[in-house]
C-alpha cells in the first residue's frame, strides 16, 4: 500500500465530505427557520404561548447546532471493520450529527458510535451490540477559507502505514493535481509532498493564548467523560494530560439529553431552582485568570456560559453565605459573622488536618442541640400545668430512643407532634406577648419619650449581643436588632421589640434562679431600664412564661436549628476550644469576626445538614408530602452538576462544600488536579483527605502528556526526584510525539532589573528566530508589582524587535495578541505556553520555602518547548545537581 497515494485518496474523500455536511446543515438552518406557530394546527389560546417558546426553543438550539456543524463539519475520520470484515468510512462530529445519505456516515462524538474516535488503531470496541475494530483513523482540523475546505495539522494513523502528521489535505491535494498535469504551479506549489506528510505526531506551536483544543480524547480520557452522569471523580495527572479538556467534554456530553444513557436521563430535569438541566451546573476555580481562560474552550464545545456558570469558590461562597444561608451579615439579613479575610485564628495543626478540627465542630454542634432538647424537657417536665402531659411523655419517649449522631431521625419523629405542639404555643404566646406590651405600655404612658431613648441608646451601644444559647428559642416573630444597624438608626418598634427581649430574658433567669450574663446587649439594656424595671413578682410571671415556651419552641419544626444554629454553635465551638487553646492560637477581636477557613467549615456544616433534611421522608411526610418551605429554600443552592478544576489547591473543606452543591438525586461531582502543583498552603495534602469527601469518590489517573517537549519531560522528572515530589505522578509522553525540544536555558549571577531584562530579551530574540512568529511566551516573577517593573523593562529591549511586553497583574488578564505575558507565578495556574521564564528562582526558594518545589514544577510544566530561569545569585538546592541540564542560549 502506498502511503502517499492512500493519504491522497483520503485527502478528496475528506473535503469532498465537509462540503456535503455544510451543504446539509445549511438546508437544515433553513428548514428550521420555515417552521413556526402555524406548525401547531389548533394552538390552545391558554397553552399556544408556552408551545411556541418551546418550538422557538427547539428550533434555536438546532439553528446553532446546525451552524457549528457548518462551521465545522467533522473531527475524525475512521475506517472500521465490522465482525464479517465489512469495512465502512464513519466520519464523527465535535457535537451534532446529520444523515448523509448512502455517502457517508456522520456521528457526534457524545454519541456511542462517537467513542470509537478515541479508541487506538488495531483495538476494537462494541457499540450497541456491533463489535468494530478501527483500522484507520484521521484526526481533523477543518478550516475554510474562499468557499474552499482544508483541514491543518492532521494526524494519520493506520496498521500498517503507521503514524503521520498532514501540515494540510488541500495543499497536499494541489501538489499532486498540479504535478499530475505538468503544470507551472508544480514548482509555485511550495513544499514537496514529503514536506507535507511527516513522519510520527509532530508538535503544534501555541501561537494564541487559551486551552489547547483536544477535540478527540485519548481512550482512558474518553472512558473517563462517559461515565454515568451519577457519578463522583476525581482526575488525577500530571500538567498537559488534557483532565480540564476531560472535564469540559464530559460536560458538554452530560448537558446533552441526547446522547445519554436511559439510567442517565431520569437525572437531567430542572433542579429544585427550576434551572433546565442544561443551565444546572457549576464549574469552580481557584483564580479568576483561569476562570477566563477556560471560556473559550467552553465555546469551543457549544457550550454556552457566564459568570455565573464559570466560578471562583472565594466568591461564591460569599454569595451563598449571604444570600442563601444567612451566615455573613448584609444589608437584608441579620447574618451571624462578619468575613475578615486576613483573620488569622487557627493553629498550623488545623491547616495540615482540617478533617478533625471539622468534625470536632459537627459533632459538638449535634451534642449542643440535643442538650437543648434534654433542657428544654426538663423545663415542661417541671412546669405547672401549662402543658399537656401526654405531650410531655411523647416527647420524652422520642429522646430516650435517640442518638445525638443522628439528630435527623430525632427530628423526623417530632415533626409528628408538630400540631400538639403549636396548639400548646398559641395560648403561652398571646398571654406572654399581651404581658409584655402591658408593661411596655405602662413604661410609654409614664415617659412618652421612652422608646425615642431607648433607642438611642441602642445606636451608641457598641456591645455585641453575644446572646444565651436558650434565648434563640424565644420565639421568630421578632426580628434581631444588630451593633450597627445596616438600615440607620434604631426605630421606635425595634426599641421596643429590644425591651421584649431583655425583660423576656431577664423574667426567665429569675424564674430559673441563675444570673443573667454580664456581656452583651441585654444585660446593658436591663441596666439602662434601672428604676423602670418590672417588679420582681412581674418578672417572676413573665419569666415562667417565657421558660415553658422557650421549652416548647425547642421542639417546634426543630429541623430547622440544624441549619439556623450551626453560626451559634461555632461561636459556642471557639470559644470552648480558645480555653484550652486546642485548635486555635488567638481569639478574634470580635466574636462575630471569623476567617475565610473557618467559614469553609461553617458553610460545609450548614450544606451537610440542609441535604440530610431534604432527604429525610419523615419531615416531608409531615408536610403532606411536600418539603416545609425552609428546606424548600435551601434545596434551590443544589445544581445537577458540579465540576472543579485545579482542585489540589482547594483546601478538603472547600472541595467537601462544592460536593455537597451537587444535586440529591445524581450527586454528580466531578474534579481534576495533581498534587504535584498544589501551590496553596491550604490545599488538599493527600489521598486519604480526598476519599473523606466521598467513600464512593471515583480517582481515576491519566499520564499520558500531550503539552512538553521530551526534553523538558524529562527534567520535570528529575525535578520532583529531586525535591521528593510524587513520581508515580510523573508525565509520559506518547512514543509517536515527534517532540524532543530543546535543553533549557540559565543564567546565574543575574540580579538587576537591566540585566535579566537584556537577557530575556535576548532569549526571546532567539525563540522568535526559531519559530516565527513569536509563540504564546510568559515572564514568570514573584508579584504583580514585579511584573508591571518587568514589563517595563523589557518593552525598553524588545522595541528594536518590535515586540512588547505586558504586565498582567491581579489574576485578571490573559494579555493581547503575540505580546510578551509577564505574570506573578501565582496567578499562571492551569495555564500553558510554548516559552516560560522563571526570573528569581533563588529568591522565589526564600520567600516560600514550603511551597517552593510545587511552585518551581508548576513554572516548569508550563512551557512547551522553551523553559529559561534566572537566578539572582545562583541555582538553589537541591537545584544545583541539575545544573549540567541547563544551556546558556539557544543560538549554539
Amino acid at each position: 500500500m502506498n502511503l502517499n497515494d492512500h493519504i491522497t485518496d483520503l485527502a478528496r474523500d475528506t473535503l469532498d465530505v465537509f462540503t456535503r455536511i455544510e451543504s446539509v446543515a445549511k438546508e437544515k438552518i433553513a428548514a428550521t427557520q420555515d417552521i413556526g406557530s402555524d406548525a401547531f394546527a389548533h394552538a390552545n389560546t391558554f397553552t399556544g404561548t408556552e408551545a411556541n417558546q418551546t418550538l422557538n426553543k427547539i428550533n434555536r438550539e438546532a439553528r446553532e447546532g446546525y451552524s457549528q456543524l457548518a462551521r465545522e463539519p467533522a473531527i475524525a475520520r475512521l475506517v472500521l471493520e465490522d465482525g464479517s470484515g465489512k469495512h465502512q468510512i464513519l466520519y464523527v462530529a465535535r457535537k451534532y450529527q446529520v444523515a448523509l445519505g448512502e455517502r457517508a456516515q456522520l456521528a457526534s462524538y457524545h454519541a456511542p458510535m462517537g467513542r470509537l474516535a478515541s479508541i487506538p488503531v488495531g483495538d476494537d470496541a462494541e457499540v450497541n451490540g456491533q463489535v468494530y475494530t478501527v483500522v484507520e483513523a484521521c484526526q481533523l482540523h477543518p478550516s475554510c477559507f474562499e468557499n474552499d475546505w482544508d483541514s491543518k495539522d492532521s494526524r494519520f494513523d493506520h496498521e500498517e502505514l503507521g503514524q503521520q502528521s498532514i501540515s494540510s489535505l488541500r495543499a497536499l491535494l494541489r501538489k499532486i493535481d498540479s504535478t499530475a498535469a505538468d503544470d507551472f504551479d508544480a514548482m509555485l506549489a511550495g513544499e514537496e509532498t514529503e514536506d507535507l506528510i511527516k513522519k510520527g505526531l509532530v508538535h503544534e506551536i501555541r501561537r494564541t493564548m487559551g486551552l489547547r483544543d483536544q477535540p478527540i480524547l485519548d481512550k482512558f480520557q474518553d472512558e473517563i467523560f462517559r461515565l454515568p452522569l451519577n457519578s463522583k471523580l476525581m482526575i488525577m495527572g500530571p500538567p498537559g494530560t488534557g483532565k480540564t479538556t476531560t472535564l469540559i467534554k464530559r460536560l458538554s456530553q452530560k448537558l446533552d439529553s441526547e446522547f445519554l444513557e436511559p439510567a442517565e436521563r431520569r437525572f437531567a430535569r430542572p433542579d429544585s431552582a427550576g434551572r433546565e438541566h442544561t443551565k444546572s451546573w457549576i464549574m469552580f476555580t481557584p483564580t479568576e485568570l483561569l476562570r477566563v481562560y477556560l471560556k473559550d474552550a467552553f465555546a469551543r464545545e457549544d457550550v454556552p456560559v457566564s459568570n455565573n456558570e464559570i466560578v471562583t469558590w472565594e466568591n461564591y461562597r460569599r454569595k451563598l453565605s449571604r444570600e442563601n444561608l444567612g451566615l455573613l451579615q448584609s444589608s437584608t439579613n441579620t447574618g451571624k459573622f462578619v468575613l475578615k479575610d486576613k483573620l488569622s485564628a487557627l493553629s498550623l495543626n488545623v491547616v495540615e488536618d482540617p478533617i478533625s478540627w471539622y468534625e470536632a465542630f459537627r459533632d459538638f454542634h449535634s451534642e449542643r442541640l440535643f442538650k437543648q432538647f434534654a433542657d428544654g424537657l426538663h423545663l415542661l417536665e417541671t412546669s405547672k400545668g401549662y402543658v399537656d402531659a401526654e405531650l410531655v411523655r411523647a416527647i420524652r419517649d422520642i429522646l430516650g430512643t435517640q442518638d445525638h449522631k443522628k439528630p435527623v431521625d430525632t427530628f423526623g419523629k417530632l415533626t409528628r407532634l408538630e400540631d400538639v405542639i403549636q396548639k400548646a404555643l398559641q395560648d403561652l404566646n398571646e398571654q406572654s406577648e399581651q404581658q409584655l406590651k402591658e408593661l411596655a405600655g405602662q413604661q410609654y404612658k409614664q415617659y412618652t419619650p421612652f422608646f425615642n431613648e431607648l433607642a438611642s441608646f441602642i445606636d451608641q451601644l457598641e456591645i455585641e449581643d453575644d446572646e444565651e444559647d436558650d434565648s434563640v428559642f424565644d420565639g421568630e416573630d421578632e426580628p434581631e436588632i444588630e451593633a450597627e444597624p445596616a438600615t440607620g438608626k434604631t426605630t421606635n418598634k425595634e426599641a421596643f421589640n429590644a425591651y421584649k427581649k431583655a425583660i423576656r430574658s431577664l423574667g426567665r433567669s429569675r424564674y430559673q434562679k441563675r444570673s443573667l450574663p454580664k456581656s452583651g446587649r441585654i444585660y446593658a439594656i436591663v441596666e439602662w431600664l434601672n428604676e423602670r424595671l418590672p417588679t420582681n413578682e412581674e418578672l417572676l410571671i413573665v419569666g415562667e412564661r417565657a421558660s415553658i415556651r422557650n421549652a416548647l419552641n425547642r421542639f417546634s419544626r426543630p429541623y430547622r436549628r440544624f441549619v439556623r444554629d450551626v453560626p451559634a454553635s461555632y461561636k459556642a465551638f471557639r470559644r470552648k476550644a480558645l480555653s484550652d487553646m486546642s485548635f486555635y492560637s488567638k481569639a478574634p477581636e470580635k466574636p462575630k469576626h471569623i476567617s475565610a477557613y473557618e467559614l469553609d467549615a461553617v458553610v460545609l456544616l450548614a450544606l451537610e445538614n440542609s441535604r440530610k433534611l431534604i432527604a429525610d421522608p419523615n419531615i416531608s411526610r409531615s408536610n403532606n408530602g411536600a418539603l416545609p418551605s425552609f428546606l424548600q429554600n435551601l434545596s434551590t443552592m443544589f445544581l445537577n452538576q458540579v465540576f472543579v478544576d485545579e482542585a489540589t489547591d482547594f483546601s478538603a473543606l472547600q472541595l467537601a462544600a462544592m460536593k455537597n452543591l451537587s444535586g440529591l438525586d445524581a450527586e454528580s461531582f466531578c474534579a481534576c488536579g495533581d498534587f504535584n502543583q498544589r501551590i496553596t498552603g491550604d490545599g488538599i495534602r493527600s489521598k486519604e483527605q480526598l476519599k473523606w469527601l466521598a467513600k464512593d469518590l471515583r480517582v481515576q489517573n491519566i499520564n499520558a502528556v500531550y503539552r512538553q517537549s521530551r526534553t523538558l519531560n524529562r527534567l520535570a522528572g528529575e525535578l520532583l526526584a529531586a525535591t521528593g515530589g510524587d513520581l508515580s505522578a510523573l508525565g509520559k509522553l506518547p512514543d509517536s510525539i515527534e517532540h524532543d525540544g530543546l535543553m533549557p536555558a540559565l543564567a546565574e549571577h543575574c540580579s538587576d532589573i537591566d540585566s535579566i531584562s537584556s537577557w530575556l530579551a535576548e532569549r526571546i530574540r532567539e525563540i522568535e528566530s526559531l519559530t516565527p512568529p513569536l509563540p504564546t511566551t510568559a515572564v514568570l516573577v514573584q508579584n504583580d508589582d514585579q511584573a508591571e517593573q518587568m514589563a517595563e523593562a523589557l518593552n525598553e529591549k524588545l522595541e528594536d524587535f518590535n515586540l512588547r511586553a505586558e504586565a498582567c497583574v491581579g489574576g485578571k488578564s490573559l494579555g493581547e495578541g503575540n505580546n510578551v505575558r509577564v505574570f506573578s507565578i501565582e496567578h499562571i495556574k492551569g495555564l500553558e505556553f510554548e516559552a516560560v521564564f522563571f526570573v528569581g528562582v533563588d529568591e522565589l526558594a526564600e520567600l516560600v520555602p514550603d511551597l517552593f518545589d510545587k511552585y518551581l514544577y508548576v513554572g516548569f510544566t508550563r512551557a512547551a518547548t522553551y523553559l529559561g530561569m534566572t537566578c539572582n545569585q545562583q541555582l538553589p538546592e537541591p537545584l544545583s545537581q541539575l545544573r549540567s541540564e541547563f544551556t546558556e542560549n539557544w543560538d549554539s
